[in-house]
């Protein structure tokens, strides 16, 4: 399903189509999947099947703990697609090409730490390449953005920086640099506390075909948008 729709993205495809530096004579695990998945596109591109095989890619792909990918197992695509962004990311700057994977996908978020006690205000930012977005109890996609971005938690047991009070730090995580196309990962399995077992939320989720996502983000939680309510 990775696959697929990073294939159906057309600036992502044609990128890795036309990628034309030789990656074969190393043994690098970013080169050699750079060059699987160019191969597999292109198979993609000009077979007249109604599938593919992802052989050559699986038996090169492994995850950041040196783990190969188990193709008799059900993967998280999530954890999947995010250590694929990585060794591409990792590849590009490697060899000085434009970065595709940072100009169409990359994205980063902003985690605000705010003192109560003497009103200081530290951002930390991180990048990621998809939202993770919770679906067990929420309708649609903007209560799932509510839960993770915008709302306030305060920190146990954390010491502010500045003036080092105990307790009085919030935490707020806040949308900063959004994506030409937004990966969004929705999150249907849950761990049940009374089996230890994973389970599968399938409940109705609704999304819109446009999304609004200023409120989330950085620059519309400071500019004081009346939807979001501030600690």
């Amino acid at each position: 399903s990775v696959f697929q729709q990073l294939y159906a993205i057309q600036d992502f495809r044609s990128q890795i189509l036309n990628f034309n530096i030789a990656c074969n004579e190393s043994t690098e695990n970013n080169v050699m999947v750079l060059d699987s998945l160019r191969e597999l596109f292109w198979r993609m591109e000009l077979t007249d099947l109604p599938y593919v095989t992802a052989e050559s890619f699986c038996s090169n792909f492994q995850f950041s703990d040196g783990v190969p990918l188990n193709v008799r197992e059900q993967q998280d695509a999530s954890e999947f697609f995010t250590r694929l962004c990585d060794l591409l990311k990792e590849r590009l700057d490697a060899v000085g090409k434009n970065n595709f994977i940072t100009d169409i996908i990359s994205a980063s978020y902003v985690n605000r730490y705010t003192c109560k006690a003497c009103g200081s205000i530290h951002d930390s930012e991180q990048d990621m390449y998809n939202l993770h977005l919770p679906v067990k109890d929420r309708a649609n996609i903007y209560e799932s953005l509510q839960s993770v971005y915008t709302t306030s938690e305060l920190l146990s047991g954390y010491k502010c920086e500045k003036c080092g009070t105990l307790d009085q730090t919030s935490k707020v995580c806040l949308l900063k640099k959004l994506p030409k196309v937004l990966v969004c990962s929705l999150k249907r399995f849950e761990l049940n506390f009374n089996t230890f077992m994973r389970e599968k939320v399938n409940s109705r989720f609704e999304f819109p075909k446009e999304l609004d996502l200023w409120k989330y983000t950085e620059k519309g939680f400071d500019h004081g948008d009346p939807s979001i309510k501030k600690e």
